[in-house]
């Protein structure tokens, strides 16, 4: 059986140093190692982890060997979990609000990372402070779950997606919904780089600059190029 901390990094979670509490605690994931994106919750015999930047659920392990509960036990460990969906819940929310405020305040211009990239003429929404935002949205109700902010840091990039924001099913769509081919790309960049191959070789063609796995794990395949009328195939997958 896999100890606590093997479940969680199976599910996405890095818990470098396990503390048993009775409140929720943020640590890495393996996405991001560097990052407070993951959270758990462990009293001692049982416990919850959830990658924010990756699935946004909450996975729930127990000890078989442990004594059994109690009914009162079970009564408590059943509202933490519920507390602990409400708080995810929450989060997602406040990211969307946040996100949509911020994009308020965004202009169409220019961008240095753009520039970078090889789009010196390429449009995007930057803020007063030279912030690049990128709306990220649900895949299939086009609903905002918040954005990707790119900004200068000394000599590096920096890109951070809004603070508690549903990652899976998030994507930016570049170009018509309808397209006769939709591709799947990692990546605004790589989103407008394979526009930009597309248009010329005179494909029509709509891109989701997504989290992959996750946006086509709905439709029952890993991820795929599909065309009106045509079964799926598979995909060619880019990375920014």
């Amino acid at each position: 059986m896999l100890t606590f901390q093997q479940f969680a990094e199976a599910h996405g979670v890095l818990i470098r140093k396990l503390v048993s509490s009775d409140r929720i605690q943020r640590c890495p994931t393996t996405t991001h190692p560097k990052s407070t994106n993951g959270a758990y919750l462990w009293d001692g015999q049982r416990g919850g982890v959830m990658a924010w930047d990756g699935e946004g659920a909450w996975h729930w392990w127990r000890d078989d060997n442990a004594k059994p509960w109690t009914n009162a036990e079970k009564r408590a460990w059943g509202m933490k979990q519920r507390e602990a969906e409400r708080a995810r819940e929450d989060g997602q929310k406040r990211a969307a609000f946040t996100a949509a405020n911020q994009l308020r305040l965004c202009t169409y211009q220019p961008h240095g990372y753009l520039e970078l990239k090889g789009f010196p003429t390429a449009s995007g929404l930057v803020d007063a402070d030279g912030t690049l935002h990128i709306p990220m949205r649900d895949y299939k109700t086009n609903e905002l779950l918040g954005s990707q902010r790119i900004y200068r840091d000394g000599d590096k990039w920096v890109k951070k997606m809004t603070p508690g924001m549903r990652a899976k099913g998030a994507v930016l769509r570049i170009g018509q919904a309808k397209a006769r081919e939709t591709w799947l790309v990692e990546g605004y960049a790589t989103g407008l780089s394979t526009q930009a191959a597309l248009k010329a070789a005179h494909a029509d063609a709509a891109l989701d600059a997504a989290k992959l796995w996750d946006s086509a794990s709905d439709t029952g395949e890993s991820a795929y190029l599909t065309r009106k009328g045509v079964q799926p195939y598979g995909v060619r997958f880019g990375a920014d």
